[in-house]
């Protein structure tokens, strides 16, 4: 989706959409995804996502709160072990044949 301006603005417009219809939802004054992870070299994807904070930080930008929405696993399995302390309490995980509900948005 990233890589789509369709899919980028459809999904904006669910945000504002959802923020409307929530008195104020945080998610209905996002406007944009700003400097989001690399579109051009794809990996596991926490570790695309970690290194985007890690960069961030280096940058001394480290976003104040963060949140992931995702439909690729984030805490389980080997794979995502070494940095699952980093993404506790940050993933709200979707599945891609649902996408963002109003269940899995109102944790974000």
């Amino acid at each position: 989706w990233r890589a789509q301006p369709a899919f980028v603005a459809d999904i904006l417009d669910e945000f504002r959409r959802f923020g409307a219809a929530n008195d104020g939802s945080p998610l209905g004054a996002v406007t944009a995804f700003v400097d989001a992870t690399s579109t051009e070299h794809f990996g596991a994807r926490q570790h695309e996502i970690a290194s985007w904070l890690e960069r961030r930080r280096a940058q001394g930008q480290a976003p104040a709160a963060w949140v992931c929405l995702d439909d690729e696993e984030l805490l389980d399995g080997e794979e995502c072990a070494e940095r699952r302390a980093m993404f506790e309490g940050h993933v709200v995980q979707t599945r891609s044949d649902v996408g963002l509900t109003a269940e899995k948005a109102a944790p974000a």
